[in-house]
């Protein structure tokens, strides 16, 4: 939103077409949406799905990477 603002200072100076502004666009609350990964950077281990994080995104949240527990059922 932040930048939203900014855009509408700058358009009020002459700096930017108000017709170019548009509110930006989230998701609601609890939706979900698609992560775009290369194959080769998810492991599977120990009965996790592991999905890495970047060593910036470790310090900022001191977090490891993400662990998501799976369950395999036999194709029978």
């Amino acid at each position: 939103m932040k930048s939203f603002f900014a855009l509408i200072d700058k358009a009020r100076k002459g700096g930017y077409q108000y017709q170019e502004i548009k509110l930006p666009k989230y998701h609601k609350k609890g939706s979900l949406f698609l992560i775009a990964m290369p194959i080769q950077k998810i492991r599977f281990k120990n009965g996790y799905l592991e999905i890495p994080t970047s060593r910036k995104f470790q310090e900022v949240y001191d977090k490891e990477p993400i662990r998501i527990t799976i369950q395999i059922l036999n194709a029978e």
